[in-house]
């Protein structure tokens, strides 16, 4: 009796422990074959040989109409076989004509050279005829991206299969009937237009009224808010004035828009038409030591009355003693008979802080 372990180096001492599903890339093991009673062995190298598998791709599911064919894709081997066979013609090509009575999911089977097999599904659905509805007066809003792609699914009403792959979509203006483009985009906001759903199996079809809105406010970005203060946000009492009239300049919002892009126009209200940006300041007094702030709250607007806000922060801090100058010192000639000495500020000087006196 004999008994047979296995090693992955020449000295016998590294065993494979469960060598009924050794997996490696190609690689010489050890055989050891030992005799039970006498317990004398020999050892022999054994090169094992890998074989790749290879990746069947059995296409993407697909729909057609009932009594329709489509060509399957499968790929991935040297071979190719298909179940069931119903609905085939021939399942033992990779690329047959199918054309099921109903809905199938077909499993394709690829061989490579080395006998190795994988396996994929694909399904057909086969779409029975069946009458459509469109819904009517439905609102359509743009995306982040100024558009609007309409999918039969918007227009249809309940559950339609494969409604993707099988209904078109025809999009007119109502008076002249003039066909408009799909996606419809931020010029189309405002219109009412017809929407034409037919049904490609049979060419039915139902019609549906869209109105094409715009519901997005633009995007506001505020440099200097309370939660992310940022340089240039700090300022002395002395600003207040030139941050308040708009002589002092101070960092400004960034505004986009999905149909307007980046909003630059700054106006005085809120009534003025168009996409544009507005501000309104408040000044809080930090009393005659403290720091005082002016809260400034931006509006933008985009042309639809879409808005969004965001508030500036504006820290106006007083003067310290660092910052207060000090004149040279100047020496005064004592006058005799009573004249008084020129002592007066315009002849000694005052203190000051940058822009003003103190």
């Amino acid at each position: 009796t004999v008994a047979v372990t296995w090693f992955s180096d020449i000295n016998l001492t590294i065993p494979i422990n469960n060598p009924g599903s050794y997996v490696s890339p190609s690689a010489t093991v050890y055989a050891k074959v030992t005799n039970v009673q006498s317990l004398e062995f020999v050892s022999a190298p054994v090169t094992l040989t890998v074989n790749p598998t290879p990746l069947a791709d059995a296409g993407a599911d697909v729909a057609i109409c009932a009594g329709a064919s489509v060509t399957l894709n499968g790929s991935g081997g040297t071979t190719c076989f298909w179940t069931p066979a119903a609905g085939l013609s021939n399942q033992n090509i990779c690329n047959p004509a199918a054309t099921p009575a109903t809905s199938t999911l077909y499993t394709l089977r690829v061989t490579n050279a080395f006998a190795c097999s994988d396996v994929d599904d694909v399904l057909v659905t086969v779409r029975q005829n069946q009458s459509i509805v469109c819904n009517d007066q439905v609102q359509v809003s743009l995306n982040e991206n100024g558009l609007a792609f309409i999918l039969p699914g918007m227009i249809l009403e309940g559950e339609n299969a494969n409604e993707a792959d099988l209904f078109t979509v025809t999009i007119t203006t109502l008076v002249t009937n003039q066909p408009v483009p799909n996606p419809l985009t931020c010029a189309n906001v405002g219109q009412t237009l017809r929407v034409r759903i037919t049904d490609e199996c049979n060419n039915n079809f139902c019609t549906g009224i869209i109105t094409i809105e715009d519901k997005l406010p633009p995007v506001l970005e505020c440099p200097c808010t309370a939660t992310e203060p940022t340089i240039g946000c700090t300022f002395t009492c002395a600003d207040k004035d030139g941050i308040l009239n708009g002589s002092i300049a101070t960092p400004l919002p960034v505004a986009t828009d999905n149909c307007a892009g980046v909003i630059t126009t700054i106006v005085n209200g809120p009534n003025v038409p168009g996409a544009n940006l507005y501000k309104k300041d408040i000044y809080i007094d930090g009393g005659p030591c403290g720091i005082a702030r002016i809260e400034r709250t931006w509006t933008a607007k985009d042309a639809y009355g879409n808005s969004a806000q965001c508030t500036q922060i504006f820290y106006l801090e007083p003067y310290g003693l660092d910052d207060v100058n000090i004149p040279d010192d100047i020496t005064i000639e004592c006058a005799g008979c009573g004249i008084t000495a020129g002592t007066l500020p315009c002849v000694t000087g005052v203190p000051t802080v940058p822009g003003s006196d103190v």
